[in-house]
Order: structure tokens, then C-alpha cells, then sequence
């Protein structure tokens, strides 16, 4: 019996979800938000699921993560979500490893996202024409945060826009920005102090170079 509950267990922190063949984040208002690797990625994800009740979001960067914001029937999310969301485009971009501080991004709904040109325009893989209004976000910081979440019962390792972290996470986690260490050690670091496995850690951060600083929790 005991053998079986182990094997449960194994089973349970190995389970994969569909977000994680993206990146992701849970909004501190406990909204799904996932985001694209690269130019296929983005088109793959907006393609296959970015539903009527969702929202894109992509930081106002060439090299940036799409974004779509997952909507559900029971979720009532703010503009908290959405520039959450406009955040985690900002810090999965080109932005990360250009040395600049911030950048400023955009949310729509997702009636004016298209992969249809206007007349004697091209759309890159990946790409995609936003018509209509932006809802624009500034200065937002390349700053993140990683720490343990369960989503439904299964332990996974977040990274995302900070207060979302905060909001989610029980435990003590990782304020994360772009440094000097390589992002190998820093997984590494975070698995050590967190647990969790280091292949998912490693497909939740960004890209390239980083420093970490480990924030503890006080019981509430």
C-alpha cells in the first residue's frame, strides 16, 4: 500500500499541464496567464488558444512574448490582471538582455488580434495586427519573481511579475532580474532552496543572464 501511495506521489509532481509547453504565470487575481518561447510558440498559442473571452497582451518590444490572458467563466479579473499580464510579456522579451530598465507594453480583447494584413503589409511568423484601441502600460520593470505554487495539488515552480508571485506563493521565493550569474546556476540555486525540478525551473525563466535574491516569508 505504502509502494502505491509512493508511485501516487511520483506520479502527482511529474503531471505535465498544456500551459507548460509555453511559459506561464497565475495573475495575483488567480487568472491563467500564458506566454509564447519564440515566433512559433506565439503563433502556436494564439492560434490554438486564445479564446472570444480572453485578452492579448505584448510589450512594446520587437523580440517580446505573446500573451493571452485566460478568462474563465468564474474569474473576474481588473486591470491588475492585465497589466500582470503586460508585465510577463515585458520580462520574456529582447528587453531582458538589452540592459534596459523598463518598457512599456499593451492589453486588447481578443476580437482585434488577426493574422490578416491590411493590404501591402506582411506579417512575420509569430506576428500578428492589432486593430483598434491599445490599452497601454508603462514602465514596467524588468523584475520578476519565482516561487512554489500547486496547481491543482501538483508542486510547480512560478516566475512572473512579482506581486502576482507574492499573491500565490505560501513560502519564501526569488526577486529575479537580469545580472551577470548564468541562468544555470541560478536554477540550480532556486531548486536547491525551493525543490522542485530543475528541466521545469529552467523552462519558467527568462532567457539569459540573471541575479536572484532570496525573500523570506513571515507566517501571517
Amino acid at each position: 500500500e505504502r509502494d502505491s501511495e509512493n508511485e501516487e506521489r511520483e506520479r502527482n509532481r511529474l503531471r505535465r499541464f498544456w500551459f507548460e509547453n509555453f511559459r506561464w504565470c497565475f495573475s495575483s487575481e488567480g487568472v491563467l496567464m500564458v506566454a509564447g518561447r519564440d515566433a512559433r510558440s506565439n503563433e502556436k498559442l494564439v492560434k490554438k488558444y486564445l479564446r472570444d473571452s480572453d485578452i492579448y497582451a505584448h510589450a512594446d518590444i520587437s523580440g517580446a512574448a505573446s500573451v493571452v490572458i485566460r478568462i474563465e467563466k468564474e474569474d473576474s479579473p481588473t486591470e491588475v490582471t492585465f497589466r500582470e499580464g503586460c508585465h510577463l510579456s515585458a520580462l520574456h522579451s529582447k528587453a531582458w538582455n538589452a540592459g534596459i530598465g523598463s518598457v512599456g507594453a499593451f492589453w486588447v480583447t481578443s476580437d482585434q488580434v488577426s493574422r490578416t494584413p491590411s493590404s501591402g503589409e506582411f506579417v512575420a511568423r509569430g506576428s500578428f495586427v492589432i486593430r483598434g484601441k491599445k490599452n497601454m502600460v508603462s514602465k514596467l520593470p524588468l523584475e520578476g519573481a519565482a516561487g512554489m505554487v500547486y496547481v491543482e495539488g501538483v508542486p510547480k515552480v512560478m516566475f512572473g511579475p512579482e506581486e502576482a508571485v507574492r499573491e500565490n506563493c505560501k513560502g519564501p521565493y526569488f526577486r529575479i532580474r537580469p545580472g551577470r550569474r548564468s541562468k544555470t546556476d541560478m536554477v540550480k540555486l532556486v531548486s536547491s532552496e525551493l525543490g522542485g525540478e530543475m528541466d521545469q525551473i529552467m523552462s519558467v525563466l527568462p532567457a539569459g543572464d540573471m541575479e536572484v535574491e532570496k525573500v523570506e516569508r513571515t507566517s501571517e
